[in-house]
């Protein structure tokens, strides 16, 4: 155990004692073990460095560069420790948050981890601990050779069995050590013919588009306000972009949000802005006292994270919240902005497929089945982030008919919610998945995979 109780106290702690000793647990000094424990066992701290100071995360990165991202959890360090401690023949069992299973900052760890795993029950969406919102697995791992295979065991439903006998009530899946790398897609046999099936002669997304992350400010009370609000004040349009958030982000359309961002990037010349500029000037204050302006980064009026302006501002693009249970991706010609880092904004960059048709594939069943293998879980959700989004496989279509049918059945859609945002589109969504599954080329049992019928 660590001599502290909390994160705050954990950052300011000195790892290294006056001797030198190795940082956390020395087993020789504390026990005088010199050749590691034959079991290792616990429920190691989870928090993300980036609620420590940055000499501590310093001393993480020098002395663990072979798992050290720069946004790692502290969890990942006792999961790598764990092992390091074990006796030739010894045996570690931890149970710990199960976003390393999927977390592209955890793929370092995930390669180190891999020759030694012996078994993984993943709880899902079950709350294990009912203190505690994490969602947790217990990983077992073994210091010697292994088999070639690796158990992981899985729950598919919130109610789990609580005897001895749980993993009989979970489904398995045996994976090929040699199969996972730094990126674990957790697949049966028939589920992983499917995904390499989905892959052929498809265009990763990340090949045919630029994802990037929205904007953000630094302080959104201040940055983010109210048409009325522009109105009132004769703030200067020219700075007003329209403004989302991720709520306001549905299936093919966007809600009105009736707000704006005020962008300010370092190429603005506030001073023209009279309006404007009297109102930051009003909360000069509180924009000073962000760090990036108090060390002289950037400008005192500026967004903290102005990204792309060009991406958001495009004439039309598609935009997904950074956190769904399904996917979600909505369309946008109205030059939408977030504050906040919410969503991901897509703007195609081949003219070989069009927004809509896009927009149409990545809201199916087929790829919402497919994310379900590569998205980071997140309690009930599933993160949206760059890497992941970029590994979407895309197959373009090059029957002309096929293109106009998935288009029209979109401008149905957005005509639909705009005239009544309640109105009911499922009729149009099955229409596109069956046209999605004839363009990549499903077979009825294929279908029946997707559709959680097999």
């Amino acid at each position: 155990n660590l001599p502290v109780e909390s994160a705050e106290q954990l950052a300011s702690w000195d790892p290294y004692d006056q001797n030198g000793v190795s940082p956390f647990f020395d087993p020789e000094w504390m026990f005088d073990i010199k050749d590691g424990f034959d079991v290792v066992i616990g429920n190691p701290p989870y928090f993300n460095l980036n609620t420590t100071n940055k000499d501590f995360v310093q001393s993480l990165k020098s002395t663990y560069p072979a798992i050290h991202t720069g946004y790692n959890d502290i969890v990942y360090y006792f999961m790598y420790l764990g092992l390091k401690m074990l006796s030739v023949n010894g045996v570690v069992a931890l149970i710990t948050s199960n976003y390393y299973l999927g977390n592209e900052y955890a793929k370092k760890l995930r390669k180190a981890l891999l020759p030694h795993v012996s078994k993984v029950v993943n709880f899902k969406n079950h709350q294990v601990f009912s203190s505690a919102s994490v969602h947790t697995c217990i990983t077992l791992m073994q210091a010697s050779q292994l088999n070639k295979l690796i158990p992981f065991y899985i729950s598919k439903t919130d109610m789990l069995d609580q005897s001895i006998e749980l993993e009989n009530t979970l489904d398995c899946v045996c994976i090929p050590r040699n199969q996972l790398g730094e990126s674990w897609v957790i697949a049966g046999e028939c589920d992983k013919q499917l995904i390499q099936k989905i892959h052929e002669s498809s265009e990763l997304l990340g090949d045919i588009s630029t994802i990037k992350k929205g904007a953000t400010s630094g302080n959104r009370t201040v940055f983010t306000i109210s048409y009325d609000f522009a109105k009132t004040n004769k703030l200067e349009m020219d700075l007003l972009k329209p403004s989302i958030s991720g709520k306001d982000i549905s299936r093919y359309y966007l809600k009105e949000s009736h707000k704006y961002l005020l962008y300010i990037d370092s190429e603005t010349e506030i001073q023209k802005y009279e309006n404007i500029y009297n109102y930051l000037l009003s909360h000069q204050i509180e924009l000073s006292n962000r760090n990036e302006v108090k060390s002289g980064t950037y400008p005192w009026y500026r967004l903290e994270r102005p990204r792309n302006k060009s991406v958001f501002g495009a004439p039309e693009k598609i935009v997904v919240p950074y956190r769904s249970n399904i996917n979600k991706f909505a369309y946008d010609d109205n030059g939408s902005f977030n504050d906040g880092g919410g969503s991901y904004a897509i703007v195609l960059t081949v003219s070989i497929i069009n927004t809509k048709v896009l927009l149409a594939l990545l809201n199916s069943k087929l790829l919402d089945w497919f994310y379900g293998f590569i998205g980071k879980p997140k309690g009930n959700a599933r993160e949206y982030f760059n890497k992941p989004l970029a590994l979407i496989p895309i197959r373009i279509p090059t029957i002309e008919k096929q293109k106009k049918e998935l288009e029209n059945l979109v401008n149905k859609i957005l005509v639909c919610k705009k005239e009544n945002s309640n109105a009911d589109i499922s009729e149009f969504e099955t229409e596109i998945d069956q046209l999605v599954y004839k363009l990549y080329d499903l077979t009825p049992e294929e279908i029946a995979i997707v559709e959680g019928r097999k």
